[in-house]
């Protein structure tokens, strides 16, 4: 499938799509950075693109969709065979909606976005994530 976005744009069209994003990245199937994308919040910039990067990765390399929550916000990542894409929510994101929107992002940087069902990682990978902002 030709891609339709790239990775920067891609982030952008996240951000656009929801108000809730706090951070994203985007990395290659290697798990290199490829865009990251944070918001305007409060502790944002506490933490490198490659701490955030860390992050990213180990919380795809629980399942090829996944999610993870906390009082305090989400992390969500799907991967396919060319991408991996996560992002970080505020508290009251969708969860269902961050999923849908991590697919199609997918689907537009050019991969076949994963069928697999979401799998609940640990609060801890939220929280790793999160801390990484």
């Amino acid at each position: 499938m030709t891609a339709a976005l790239t990775p920067v744009l891609a982030l952008a069209y996240l951000s656009e799509l929801s108000a809730d994003v706090r951070a994203a990245i985007v990395l290659d199937a290697g798990g290199e950075v490829l865009a990251a994308k944070r918001g305007g919040g409060g502790e944002a910039g506490r933490a490198s693109d490659a701490e955030l990067a860390e992050a990213a990765r180990a919380l795809l390399a629980e399942a090829p969709v996944v999610r993870a929550l906390t009082e305090r916000g989400g992390a969500f990542g799907a991967r396919d065979d060319r991408h991996g894409v996560v992002v970080a929510t505020g508290p009251l994101a969708l969860s269902n909606l961050a999923i849908h929107d991590l697919r199609s992002v997918l689907a537009a940087l050019g991969g076949t976005p994963p069928q697999a069902p979401v799998s609940d990682a640990s609060p801890d990978a939220a929280r790793t994530l999160l801390d990484a902002l």
